[in-house]
């Protein structure tokens, strides 16, 4: 009856090569992060520096392979559940930028392309923007030439951005 408890308890050589392998698909999924992404998700010095190497590496005679491995064996020690856990909630807040920033760039082209009409609109919408503000910077951008409209398209985008965050946080 001891016998049995004590081979439920350790986990086969199938197993743990099973765990080694997620955890070294785990630290593919570091690769192929940005270095402010990776410094987002805090991780341990020597993982950190090991994905570093593997980014500088060529990928001549496995030497990439061999680096994979290594991040594999360093993530052993890594608590792997809260690393992909981090990855997953930095995805979902990049994705959530992404959509905030196409947003406002949609709400920026249809004030340009509407005029008053688009910002009567999103006056109802967000109480918080000025509608004179909105209306003096749009006047900007369509008075400059289309080549130079950029800075004011800029200037435009920043006062909504401000604005509409407001608006969240609240």
């Amino acid at each position: 009856m001891s016998k049995e408890s004590k081979t439920t308890d350790i986990p086969s050589k199938t197993q743990r090569k099973k765990e080694a392998l997620e955890l070294q698909n785990l630290g593919v999924k570091l690769t192929s992060l940005k270095p402010n992404e990776l410094d987002i998700l805090k991780l341990d010095l020597k993982l950190r520096h090991a994905i570093n190497e593997y980014q500088k590496l060529p990928n001549a005679h496995g030497a990439r392979k061999r680096q994979i491995q290594f991040i594999g064996k360093i993530m052993r020690d890594c608590n792997g559940d809260k690393i992909r856990k981090n990855i997953s909630l930095l995805k979902s807040n990049t994705k959530k930028k992404q959509e905030y920033s196409s947003l406002v760039e949609s709400v920026v082209a249809k004030i340009i392309n509407e005029g008053d009409a688009a910002i009567n609109e999103i006056i109802v919408l967000h109480r918080s923007l000025e509608r004179k503000k909105l209306r003096r910077l749009k006047n900007k951008i369509s008075e400059i030439s289309p080549k130079n409209q950029n800075n004011g398209r800029d200037k435009l985008k920043a006062y909504l951005s401000s604005a509409l965050e407001k608006d969240e946080d609240l």
